[in-house]
């Protein structure tokens, strides 16, 4: 098949921007809006096998609602205890509400601890938390989300400092300098984009690429991955 000129020009700037984030070497890379299908394996060169449960296939990525979820396994390249390491992805709401809503959560079953996930926490913030069986340590945005605009979302865990970046900030929206991570301990409990099992937190919105790293990311190459992406959530 021959791609017209603007079909030619769109594919060839995904494929770079594909291209440059593999050479950033993520351990986790799903750009869901190219990943159809029930089950897919994920584009980070490793191939972590994720199951789909109803989550919508759209051309910017899936769509969540009610059950839906992605479940990535139990893998323990995700082990917050080893290393330091970041979480980023673009997301979109259509609406907010009061129940939490988990984005990304490494959990067994429901109550199973210890967790952590990303969620929103209000009406209009997003949060990091960390239960270890006990205790819940959370960091939380202060600026407020608005419905049905993409963010690019990122979580970057360096020593006992958690922080949260949204687009190209160079300063963090959100810090937690006592997140000791140490008795997280998440083997046996999978990855998922989304809740466990569609509980009161499962997730509303649309979810684009998303990248783990088994690093901190610095501000610019936070800012990097968001020049290179977000001509797909214009």
């Amino acid at each position: 098949m021959v791609l017209g000129t603007k079909e030619r020009i769109v594919a060839d700037r995904q494929f770079a921007t594909e291209r440059y984030i593999l050479s950033t070497n993520p351990l986790l890379y799903l750009p869901l809006y190219r990943l159809d299908g029930s089950s897919f394996l994920s584009a980070d060169g490793i191939g972590h096998k994720c199951d789909v449960t109803s989550a919508l296939w759209t051309p910017q990525g899936r769509i969540f609602r009610s059950a839906d979820r992605i479940d990535c396994g139990d893998n323990t390249l995700f082990d917050p205890r080893t290393s330091n390491f970041s979480i980023g992805e673009w997301f979109k709401t259509p609406t907010f509400d009061q129940t939490f809503r988990r984005i990304i959560s490494k959990q067994g079953p429901v109550g199973y601890v210890p967790r952590y996930f990303l969620r929103l926490s209000t009406t209009d913030k997003w949060a990091f938390s960390v239960h270890d069986g006990t205790n819940e340590v959370s960091a939380s945005s202060t600026g407020t989300l608005s419905s049905d605009t993409w963010y690019m979302l990122t979580l970057v865990r360096n020593g006992t400092t958690v922080s949260l970046y949204e687009n190209t900030d160079a300063t963090p929206v959100a810090t937690n300098t006592n997140a000791s991570l140490s008795d997280v301990n998440p083997t046996g409990r999978n990855l998922y984009i989304s809740s466990l099992d569609g509980s009161s937190e499962f997730l509303k919105g649309s979810v684009g690429d998303v990248w783990f790293y088994n690093r901190a990311l610095t501000p610019q190459e936070i800012q990097n991955l968001y020049l290179a992406t977000r001509f797909r959530y214009q």
